[in-house]
């Protein structure tokens, strides 16, 4: 497995970019686990609270959509959380406005929630997995 290491010294596994002409850039990353998540930097001239904006998809499974989650930098919390309300693309707002300091900040996407198989050896066979996707993630005042 690859690793791509960040400014913060932090070392991520690198996803895989997949191909769907319905995604801008026609590339997106499929989040079947939890781990890894998707890692980004900013640049941010000024201290603020900043909205998270994503364009994803995920299906409904096992009662529920997929969730994203936002981490900052090492924390162990989530700051802002947001759940996904469609199969196709989609542009929302991943939970509220975070406060973020000047400088550089390490953003890490995760979908917490992802459930691939389910049920499997209880009798109900393999379920339709929730397969959240991330196409991209802007950062804005």
């Amino acid at each position: 497995m690859d690793f791509i290491r960040l400014a913060a010294g932090e070392e991520l596994p690198v996803l895989v970019a997949r191909v769907d002409p319905g995604a801008s850039g026609q590339q997106y990353t499929a989040h079947l686990e939890v781990w890894p998540p998707l890692p980004f930097e900013l640049e941010l001239e000024q201290p603020g609270r900043y909205q998270l904006m994503v364009r994803a998809r995920g299906q409904f499974a096992a009662g529920a959509w997929p969730s994203i989650c936002v981490r900052v930098g090492r924390e162990d919390a989530f700051r802002t959380s947001a759940s996904l309300l469609g199969e196709g693309w989609q542009r929302l707002p991943v939970g509220r406005p975070i406060a973020l300091e000047a400088g550089k900040v390490l953003l890490s996407l995760f979908c917490p929630n992802p459930v691939e198989r389910w049920g499997h050896g209880h009798g109900h066979g393999h379920g339709r997995g929730r397969r959240p996707a991330l196409e991209r993630c802007p950062a804005r005042a």
